[in-house]
């Protein structure tokens, strides 16, 4: 877990889509390829569209040399020199995935085999392999693997799915000697069972995730709409008043996203938009969030699931918002250059910015001068948020606070 002045330990994983910035804005909203798989895309820039013709051939297994929270900051931290990414990574607590490069796509992971390889990261760092490297990590990523060599005809043996060590001309040295690949190879062969069954015939409450939408990136104090769009896969029609969103991770917990004149308590941001949403249609959550205060810039997120009152939780319960949030103009700290090694953080007492075998960072806790611009932007932002935000306030009148911003 990211640690340290201005990092808000709030992250989890994004669950699925989100608006790609230029040039592949077209795409549209983005959904996790993988069944039960986040989405939280990478940094522009950090890979590149298409794959130049290839074909995918083989598949690249990484250790982060770092914690999951941490290499996902990094996949899209714009201090990043390396402009790394990967396509997925991997949690070793629960074996928890997350994609940050669509699989046409090509990931900055392993120099000349990009073009024709899927790049998994596997939290954890290589001097500890019985601590991170998990059975369940293992579990999950054999799944993974066998998933991809079914897609796209990659043979399941050890000349094609390898380590970033294995890999000609390589300078790395995950995922070291303390990978099992007698166990991971097993593992693969024997996978195959599907990820996310169907719902039980006749259940009354059951739902699958279609899509999100929530802004990339936000000032401390300004509010934007965000919605979650969810298909009732159950026989029970969607109430407006029994039927909720609420924070999971843990289960209603006070949100750092909490609007007090919008959600219906700091845990539960809305109900349904409609009272009308019965067995296969697409039912939509909107709600306001406002940004919480930060010291420097900061990628907060948020879970959510939905619960029937009376009844219980349903559906899925790990469908994250995932936003970069920026201090408000003139509050950010000024810090000194970051540390360039270890040694020069340790002296500096800091932490800094230390990067592992994988070019995934361990910590990133210093602040970073900024420039005027950035200021002058973030302060545009909060001005127009605010002007917004008092529209939107007129607008609403007496109408029921958890209806504020329905479409």
């Amino acid at each position: 877990m990211l640690a340290g002045p201005g990092v808000v330990a709030l992250l989890c994983a994004s669950c699925t889509s989100s608006l790609a910035d230029e040039p592949g804005a077209a795409r549209g909203y983005v959904v996790a390829e993988y069944p039960g798989a986040h989405w939280i895309r990478a940094r522009e820039g950090f890979f590149d569209y298409g794959r130049g013709g290839d074909s995918i051939t083989h598949i690249v297994i990484h250790a982060m040399e770092g914690t999951y929270e941490s290499a996902i900051y990094w996949f899209q931290d714009p201090s990043n020199p390396y402009m790394t990414s990967a396509h997925y990574l991997i949690r070793s607590s629960d074996g928890d995935i997350t994609q940050m490069v669509q699989e046409a796509d090509t990931a900055h992971h392993i120099g000349g085999w990009n073009s024709f390889t899927i790049g998994i990261e596997h939290e954890g760092w290589i001097e500890d392999p019985d601590r991170w490297y998990t059975d369940v990590m293992y579990r999950r990523s054999a799944d993974l693997v066998r998933h991809l060599c079914d897609k796209y005809g990659v043979p399941i043996d050890r000349d094609h799915i390898l380590g970033h060590v294995e890999v000609p001309g390589a300078i790395h040295a995950d995922p070291g000697p303390g990978w099992n690949w007698d166990l991971y190879m097993r593992y693969v062969r024997e996978s195959g069972a599907p990820m996310t069954p169907p719902p039980p015939a006749g259940e009354r409450y059951a739902a699958s995730l279609v899509a999100q939408h929530r802004p990339d990136r936000m000032v401390s104090g300004e509010t934007a709409v965000a919605w979650i769009e969810l298909r009732n896969d159950g026989t029970a029609t969607w109430s407006l008043d029994e039927t909720r969103l609420a924070t999971t991770m843990p289960d209603d917990h006070a949100s750092a996203w909490f609007v007090d004149d919008n959600w219906l308590s700091n845990s539960r941001p809305t109900g349904p938009d409609h009272s009308a949403y019965s067995q296969g249609t697409t039912g939509r959550f909107t709600f306001e969030i406002r940004a919480p205060e930060v010291e420097d810039e900061t990628l907060v997120s948020e879970t959510f699931g939905l619960v029937q009152d009376a009844v219980g939780r349903f559906g899925p319960q790990d469908m994250t918002l995932a936003i970069r949030v920026v201090p408000r103009a003139g509050t950010a700290p000024v810090g000194d250059p970051l540390p360039g090694t270890p040694a020069e953080a340790a002296a500096a007492g800091t932490g800094g910015a230390l990067v592992g075998a994988c070019g995934v960072t361990q910590t990133q806790t210093r602040a970073r001068p900024r420039a005027l611009g950035h200021i002058d932007a973030a302060a545009i932002g909060a001005f127009v948020a605010l002007v917004v935000a008092w529209h939107r306030r007129r607008a609403r009148g007496a109408r029921s606070r958890h209806r504020a911003v329905r479409r």
